[in-house]
């Protein structure tokens, strides 16, 4: 699936403020705990936090691959005046923190790409800049196979989300992520999805990958609040230095 055909959709899948109103609080907070004022937000989609960062006022520029979600970023960015690129090779200078939220790193597949990617975040990260990663729990989803999340009915269209995890015969975590729309907005409702296929990365291959490109102080906990990591947290948050 190319995030291309779920991009318009993506908007409105997400409780954005609520989202946003637990989420932004914490990791502006890291940020400016380490003093950084100019950041990367790698797999920003369609710009949701970027644009809660911005107005917090850091410099943020945008990196996503998807054409739709970077029309869409600049669009929802306006009037404020954000740079939002395609690629890490597009971003020029040293920047304070690099973010990537999401299923951005599980959409990379291959773990020689995966550290290509870190090595590019810490060469346009100044030192001891911060690297901050938020990912589901993919060990977690393994064990329990199934998980359902991110109902969310708008009045006339309801979406849903499901992982559906299962190991490799390549090697690794093989993951689906099925995204689910039921329209009722004509006489006949229709139903449609779409899957993703996603890599699970767990933290050791994270950690490997991390330390491949240098990053330092590598800690692991499970939510923005930096609470310990537990093996039953649904998400995973990594906080290394560059």
């Amino acid at each position: 699936m190319s995030f291309d055909a779920v991009a318009v959709d993506f908007d409105r899948m997400i409780d954005w403020p609520a989202r946003l109103g637990r989420e932004i609080p914490p990791i502006s907070a890291m940020l400016r705990s380490r003093l950084a004022t100019s950041v990367i937000d790698f797999g920003s989609g369609t710009g949701r936090h970027a644009i809660e960062l911005s107005r917090c006022g850091f410099a943020v520029s945008c990196v996503d691959r998807s054409r739709v979600m970077r029309r869409l970023a600049r669009s929802n960015a306006f009037p404020l005046r954000m740079k939002v690129v395609e690629s890490l090779d597009r971003l020029q200078g040293r920047y304070d923190a690099v973010i990537t939220i999401g299923n951005t790193l599980p959409s990379i597949r291959s773990a020689v790409q995966l550290a290509r990617i870190f090595k590019q975040m810490r060469r346009l990260t100044m030192p001891d800049g911060l690297l901050l990663i938020q990912v589901r729990n993919y060990e977690k989803l393994l064990r329990d196979r199934v998980e359902t999340t991110g109902l969310r009915d708008t009045g006339d269209v309801t979406y849903f989300r499901a992982y559906h995890a299962e190991d490799s015969p390549r090697g690794g975590r093989s993951v689906h992520l099925h995204l689910f729309k039921i329209d009722r907005r004509t006489a006949h409702p229709t139903v449609s999805g779409s899957i993703a296929r996603l890599r699970g990365w767990s933290r050791s291959e994270l950690r490997r990958a991390l330390r491949s490109a240098g990053y330092r102080g590598i800690a692991f906990h499970s939510d923005y609040q930096l609470r310990p990591f537990s093996q039953a947290s649904p998400d995973i948050v990594v906080v290394a230095s560059a």
